[in-house]
């Protein structure tokens, strides 16, 4: 269940999604505002990828997966759009983070957080279209509208550069349409109300399997390094290996196994600093 969460105080919503593992053994933490701070849930923070309800569905057994293998309380938060979430990762709000590539280096660099697990495989941008569409190549998108995720989303920025280098003028010669996630994107190419819709591989599959409909894809993106589960500083080491192995071990368990539940979207693999290195040219070039 959704419910709103107190963080006016901080001038934004919260969109919370509370999960109590070992009531016995933790409930005095949610009674007792003195409770000690290592006693207090952990603070999940899963970027807008999909729709709140649609985040809930993916991730909350993967949060209740954490918070049994870990052995203490895990508290589920997503924001509706990617500022505020940006906002509240600067905030330091979260103890864990799962995050799009593009915030890897601030997060890291200036709020204190470490990588723990990645998303399996690369992420680049798929461009698709519906199975019927006219359209071939780039060069038909000229005078089309492109439906991408919020414009400051890894996906977006895959996509912008794409269309530079097939010599597309993105202030001329096509109309970027930005919204709010990546299904609402699939969404509106579903409606015809873009004409390609710029996203990744782990949303095009499971906005697919939903609406039993097969995209057929235009172009591909050269790729980066993906979403990557980050846990703060704060936490102490051994609570941040034992919240790896239990990300690892996800696909393990019963409710990993599940395509109802995982959907291609929940698979993770060990990773460290140095694999998302590549950032910091990427993003300077």
């Amino acid at each position: 269940m959704i419910v709103k969460s107190n963080h006016q105080r901080t001038s934004c919503r919260v969109l919370s999604l509370l999960f109590i593992v070992s009531m016995m053994l933790y409930n005095s933490c949610w009674a007792d505002p003195a409770a000690k701070t290592e006693d207090k849930p952990l603070i999940m923070g899963i970027f807008p990828v999909l729709s709140s309800g649609q985040i809930e569905k993916l991730f909350a057994p993967l949060a209740a997966h954490v918070a049994k293998e870990l052995g203490h309380s895990v508290r589920l938060y997503t924001k509706s759009n990617f500022e505020d979430f940006t906002a509240e990762l600067s905030h330091e709000t979260y103890d864990i983070a799962f995050i799009q590539p593009l915030d890897y280096i601030a997060a890291h660099d200036k709020y204190g957080y470490i990588p723990v697990a990645r998303r399996d495989g690369e992420l680049s941008a798929l461009l698709v279209v519906l199975p019927e569409s006219p359209l071939q190549t780039l060069q038909d998108l000229k005078g089309k509208v492109v439906g991408l995720p919020p414009e400051v989303a890894a996906v977006s920025y895959l996509t912008r550069k794409e269309l530079v280098a097939a010599s597309i003028d993105i202030h001329k010669d096509v109309t970027l349409s930005y919204l709010k996630a990546h299904d609402a994107c699939l969404n509106q190419l579903m409606l015809r109300k873009v004409d390609v819709c710029g996203s990744a591989e782990q949303p095009i599959r499971f906005f697919e399997k939903k609406w039993n409909i097969t995209f057929r894809t235009l172009a591909e993106t050269k790729s980066i390094p993906p979403a990557v589960f980050m846990v703060h500083r704060r936490v102490p080491l051994e609570k941040r290996r034992a919240i790896k192995n239990a990300l690892l071990s996800w696909q393990e368990s019963k409710e990993g196994r599940d395509p109802s539940l995982n959907s291609g979207m929940a698979f993770y693999k060990d990773t460290n600093e140095k694999e998302y290195k590549v950032l910091y040219d990427y993003i300077e070039k």
